[in-house]
């Protein structure tokens, strides 16, 4: 089975700002502002990857354990999610 794949959902407008990258989704009032180190997460969702995908290029990024990436990646893309910044596509289920 294959596992899910983030991507940034057609018709996001984004901004990168000094404060990191503000994200207004279609249906969304608000922008949200996605600010350091997520903003390297929304650079890299340029290319759709898995979440597997997202930890590794992450922890290359910042030397660090993909433990801790993981554990800090969890609410910034849950907040993109959320908003309908990004979309989940494929793994089957479950």
């Amino acid at each position: 089975m294959d596992a899910p794949v983030l991507a940034r959902a057609p018709g996001v407008l984004w901004r990168r700002t000094l404060r990191g990258v503000l994200v207004a989704a279609p249906g969304e009032e608000e922008p949200l502002l996605v600010t350091a180190p997520g903003d390297v997460v929304w650079d890299l969702l340029e290319q759709p990857r898995t979440r597997e995908e997202l930890v590794d290029a992450l922890a290359r990024s910042f030397d660090a354990e993909p433990g801790r990436i993981e554990s800090d990646l969890a609410p910034v893309l849950a907040a993109l999610l959320e908003r309908g910044a990004l979309t989940l596509r494929g793994g089957g289920g479950g």
